[in-house]
């Protein structure tokens, strides 16, 4: 019983010592395999975007279905994470829906 507790005091110590040794390994192990996890798992939820961003545009240029242009100051704008939508508010209240082929947004 005494040969037992000495081996497992021994393995406990070994253990000890190569943690310490190797920790900086282990640490960067360890930020890597969090990192490829979070990647896998914002993939598969559906979220394209790791860093998300917002632009503020000062002028818009739309072009109509009936083929007249409109130009404004924009008040606000919002774009459609599943759709190629865009909605332009100009500051005389008219709000626009068009398919982003149909906009310019100017800084």
């Amino acid at each position: 019983m005494k040969i037992k507790q000495k081996f497992n005091k021994i393995n406990f110590l070994n253990i000890i010592a190569f943690l310490y040794e190797y920790s900086g390994l282990i640490v960067l192990i360890g930020i890597i395999i969090f990192i490829i996890v979070n990647l896998i798992i914002h993939n598969f939820i559906g979220n394209q975007s790791i860093i998300d961003t917002k632009y503020h545009f000062h002028t818009a240029i739309i072009k109509l279905p009936n083929d007249e242009i409109v130009e404004g100051e924009i008040k606000n704008w919002k774009d459609y994470s599943n759709s190629d939508q865009i909605q332009i508010t100009f500051e005389d209240g008219t709000t626009y829906l068009v398919h982003s082929n149909n906009a310019a947004l100017i800084y």
